[in-house]
């Protein structure tokens, strides 16, 4: 593995692949959302909010700190991890926190209970299907990596990709030259970006029904599906016909 710190980018290189009868050049997925359970209502997001309550924090300091601490005060800049936002509660309400805190919430991510139960099997499928597969992920490089391995599923990818905000350069990139292009994620805008700004790039949405309406998904007018099996399913029969 090697590191390129310019660009935020984690670069994992396997070899030996048969690229025989691969679908797509480029087969990449988004990972909050897509691949691992980040919601606020049944995932990591919930049980930050759990922990926080834990510690004596009260409900309405933890949503106002919420949303900037994920996007940034511009609300355009994915810069996550639980330092900043402890931090950032210590500042504006006045709380002061110890290491134990900050244990319970990293331990949220060791216990590794937020991979999406169809995951591994998808990722087998995807690689199968595709010269090359990667994970491109707007977030803080350092927490999205802890995160990553928590799961064990860091091996299974030839590149990891991490940007603050837009995805769509690196998406470019992979569909230079006419290259199959596929990327999987949740994020409707980010998915309206791709489709407005990458015009090589195939986008299948990841439904997640407790962030969306299904009018709102509908109107991207990509493919969506609310699992990882359904997405598969409809690959494998669309690769077959």
């Amino acid at each position: 593995m090697r590191e390129c710190t310019k660009h935020k980018e984690i670069y994992l290189i396997t070899y030996g692949q048969n690229y025989s009868m691969k679908k797509y050049d480029v087969l990449s997925v988004d990972f909050d959302g897509t691949l691992h359970d980040s919601s606020g209502v049944s995932g990591l997001g919930r049980d930050i909010r759990v922990i926080f309550n834990q510690f004596g924090v009260d409900s309405p300091a933890v949503e106002h700190t919420m949303k900037r601490a994920l996007y940034g005060e511009n609300g355009k800049s994915y810069t996550y991890t639980f330092e900043k936002h402890l931090a950032m509660l210590e500042r504006e309400y006045g709380y002061h926190f110890d290491d134990e805190i900050l244990y319970a919430l990293k331990n949220l991510v060791v216990e590794n209970k937020y991979l999406f139960s169809d995951a591994v099997t998808f990722l087998d499928y995807a690689k199968q299907i595709s010269k090359k597969l990667t994970i491109v992920s707007a977030a803080n490089p350092e927490f999205q990596l802890m995160k990553i391995r928590a799961t064990h599923i860091e091996n299974k990818f030839d590149e990891i990709y991490f940007t603050d905000y837009d995805k769509t350069k690196k998406l470019n990139e992979y569909a230079s030259e006419g290259a199959r292009v596929l990327y999987i994620n949740d994020s409707l805008k980010e998915n309206e970006d791709i489709l407005k700004y990458c015009p090589g790039v195939s986008v299948i949405t990841k439904y997640r029904p407790e962030k969306y309406t299904l009018e709102q998904v509908e109107a991207v007018g990509v493919p969506f599906f609310k699992t990882l099996t359904e997405i598969q399913n409809y690959v494998a029969k669309k690769f077959t016909s």
